[in-house]
């Protein structure tokens, strides 16, 4: 996790940001796409929700990796 939910500067149209690493991740914004669809389904969440998936392969760790808040859970 990580943003502004994490810093503790939330308000009420704040979403929280998930991270989900893996090498598995298609490469493909359509697959991406269907892929987070998929594991909001899994979970359960309602078509509108305050979650922001993002997916990252190792090399787009890069990026993620400089975001201080960055909270490993699991």
């Amino acid at each position: 996790m990580f943003g502004s939910v994490v810093r503790g500067e939330a308000v009420g149209g704040s979403d929280v940001d998930i991270l989900i690493r893996s090498d598995m991740i298609p490469k493909s914004n359509i697959e991406r796409a269907e892929l987070k669809l998929k594991i909001e389904e899994l979970a359960g969440l309602p078509p509108f929700h305050p979650f922001e998936i993002h997916l990252a392969n190792s090399e787009e760790m890069r990026f993620y990796s400089r975001i201080k808040e960055l909270t490993k859970i699991g």
